[in-house]
């Protein structure tokens, strides 16, 4: 199930150490090779993680689907994903 990206902005973040990665880019002649997957996996590995992406940069949204990532929903001009799903209660 998605989740409204209206509904995540006002939710506050569980109380975890969370590290940042600011920007991840791989020069276009080492990519389709799993190094950008590679890095994500190792920078994140198990941990919580939030990603915000802007859907217009050409690439961004395939590469996290296919790098099983949770996209959560889409909105003012970004795409918000997670690295496990978000249990919504109602």
């Amino acid at each position: 199930m998605r989740v409204p990206l209206a509904w995540l902005v006002g939710q506050q973040l569980p109380q975890v150490e969370l590290g940042k990665v600011l920007e991840l880019a791989v020069h276009p002649i080492a990519r389709r090779d799993g190094l950008g997957r590679r890095l994500l996996n190792a920078l994140i590995d198990d941990r919580p993680a939030w990603l915000l992406t802007v859907p217009t940069v050409a690439g961004t949204t395939a590469f996290y689907d296919a790098a099983g990532r949770w996209r959560q929903g889409t909105g003012q001009g970004i795409t918000l994903y997670t690295n496990v799903p978000i249990a919504v209660n109602h």
